[in-house]
């Protein structure tokens, strides 16, 4: 029987972290959203590839199905049936820091993002909700190996991430520490009202 290559990644928001903007339909965060080697979905990600991963980001919407009978969102229902409730910002990607709650710190591929979270009401619950960093399945390249671990992993060597996607509650978050979070100082204010702007 044949593996099946992982290419989505639950990872969990943090509450809160919008920011309003200049714009009152634009609400500015930072995103945590993967970090290198190996990780809970049963891949593995090297230096070189988290390198061209992360910058394949930019411009890629932050999505999701939103049903309005359940009062949640839905899982990976494909695009016909999801909108885009906001995009990262180009250029934007720094490798961060973090503590994680296992009490390990890992070095997160991080970025600015815009949500339109006054557009849709459903945004704003979205720092309440899991999320997906899905890479387009088109695009994976890869091989198993264990990589000095008792077990197998993917390890990517080509690969395109095609978004960020919110799913509804009770998911495990794949990379632990992965969310959105606030920053409040002037020059990420400034920043965004330059990225709006342009």
């Amino acid at each position: 029987m044949e593996r099946k290559i992982p290419f989505q990644f639950d990872i969990s928001f943090e509450e809160g972290g919008l920011h309003p903007t200049s714009d009152p339909e634009l609400y500015s965060s930072k995103v945590r959203v993967f970090y290198k080697y190996s990780n809970r979905n049963g891949s593995y990600i090297t230096d070189e590839f988290a390198t061209r991963l992360a910058e394949t980001a930019y411009n890629k919407p932050v999505i999701g199905y939103y049903d309005h009978v359940q009062c949640d969102f839905l899982g990976h229902e494909g695009p016909e049936m999801a909108k885009a409730y906001g995009f990262v910002i180009p250029g934007s990607l720094a490798w961060v820091d973090h503590l994680d709650e296992d009490g390990i710190t890992r070095n997160y591929a991080t970025y600015d993002v815009l949500i339109w979270a006054k557009y849709w009401e459903e945004a704003q619950t979205i720092f309440k909700k899991t999320q997906s960093m899905e890479i387009d399945p088109d695009t994976v390249q890869g091989h198993w190996s264990k990589m000095g671990n008792p077990f197998e992993e993917f390890v990517y060597t080509n690969g395109v991430m095609a978004g960020l996607c919110i799913l509804g509650d009770m998911k495990t978050p794949c990379f632990e520490g992965a969310a959105f979070f606030s920053v409040d100082d002037d020059s990420y204010k400034e920043f965004t009202k330059a990225v709006k702007n342009y």
